[in-house]
């Protein structure tokens, strides 16, 4: 394969845009790899002299026409110009009919588990936007070669709803970022706070940020002094901060919003413990990022959590408060179990530690093998 294609136009998300930039920097960087045409969001501001001279560039334009008109024509013109051998699409959904050999990277969790698989409920526009994600999605499936997915979990997931193959699903896992490697130490001011929990996440409905308030309800006896540290805002969580009122905890929360990464890998590094009460991942960077800083984790009892974290966590449903409030507290009450479990983490993280290059590396592989 000498000329591959790669559709990372649709990649505005902070984390999607973050695998993707990574992953092109990464394909470019491969001295056996092949010539690459990347389209890409505008906004990304990328600079396609950083491939060295074997990638080259085209900009994308947000919006749901825009992304139409993208996969319906333009992308099919800019192919058939390239003289593209294949086409690896990063964006969930891609081409329909696609006239060459194609390989779809599906990060978004919700299009590999049927709905009726979910046990919690999602707000109205956003289960709209994911039926006309999934319908577009169905679509492109028909001509789609090989698709890979980050974990195993979503593999069997997306195999049981589409009813794809197994033998052309592929996981390819992810990575964290850099910052979660080499987090700078709390400053002073930070050493000096009351020991707190955090949680590194957005405030999607998946994550379950709820279950927190009856979990410092149940350990405030104990630890008075304990806070919970979040990276949403008050107001993108009213669900939690209603439940957080009426059981009088409200203030035993910080609400930091958007950190920028270096400092959210800090707050996690200085956490007494990390909780992970999120119901569904697809990779599960919050998994990995606690495991690279040796930090002990709580996380709802679920596969993605299982896959991810195996034996280096404490688990509890992810319903109960007062379950994830005593395992924490166990953390809290007997250091030593605590330290024993943290070292565990990065010893996994270690383990199943994955770089940009053997990422991208193991996808050109699947694109490969067509």
């Amino acid at each position: 394969m000498r000329r591959l294609a790669i559709h990372a136009g649709t990649l505005r998300g902070l984390g999607s845009a973050v695998v993707g930039k990574n992953l092109l920097l990464a394909m470019a960087g491969l001295d056996d790899g092949p010539e690459l045409l990347a389209w890409v969001p505008a906004e990304w501001g990328f600079d396609p002299t950083a491939g060295g001279g074997r990638l080259t560039v085209r900009t994308t334009r947000p919006g749901v026409a825009a992304k139409l008109v993208l996969e319906s024509a333009a992308l099919r013109r800019g192919l058939a110009r390239f003289r593209a051998d294949a086409l690896l699409s990063l964006g969930d959904t891609s081409v329909p009919y696609c006239a060459i050999p194609h390989v779809l990277f599906v990060q978004q969790a919700y299009l590999a588990y049927a709905p009726a698989a979910l046990d919690f409920p999602l707000p109205r526009r956003f289960r709209l936007k994911m039926r006309a994600m999934a319908a577009w999605l169905e679509v492109g499936l028909r001509t789609t070669d090989r698709v890979i997915v980050q974990s195993e979990h979503m593999r069997q997931a997306f195999a049981a709803r589409w009813g794809y193959p197994l033998h052309r699903l592929f996981v390819v896992p992810s990575t964290v970022q850099h910052e979660a490697l080499d987090p700078p130490l709390p400053d002073d001011a930070e050493s000096g706070r009351r020991p707190w929990l955090s949680y590194v996440s957005s405030a999607g409905p998946h994550k379950n940020h709820e279950v927190l308030a009856p979990m410092m309800e149940a350990l405030r006896p104990r630890h008075p002094e304990l806070r919970c540290r979040l990276t949403v805002r008050q107001d993108a969580v009213p669900g939690l901060v209603a439940r957080a009122e009426r059981l009088g905890v409200l203030d035993r929360f910080e609400f930091e919003g958007a950190v920028p990464a270096v400092e959210a890998m800090a707050m996690v590094r200085g956490a007494a413990a990390v909780v992970v009460p999120s119901r569904l991942e697809s990779f599960g960077i919050p998994y990995y990022e606690a495991m690279a800083l040796g930090r002990p984790i709580v996380a709802a009892d679920r596969l993605c959590a299982r896959e991810a974290l195996g034996e280096a966590a404490l688990y509890a449903p992810a319903d109960d408060g007062h379950a994830f409030a005593a395992q924490v507290a166990s953390l809290l009450d007997a250091p030593a179990q605590a330290a024993r479990l943290a070292s565990a983490a990065r010893e996994r993280f270690l383990e199943h530690q994955m770089t940009w290059p053997r990422i991208a590396r193991a996808m050109l592989d699947v694109v490969r093998s067509l």
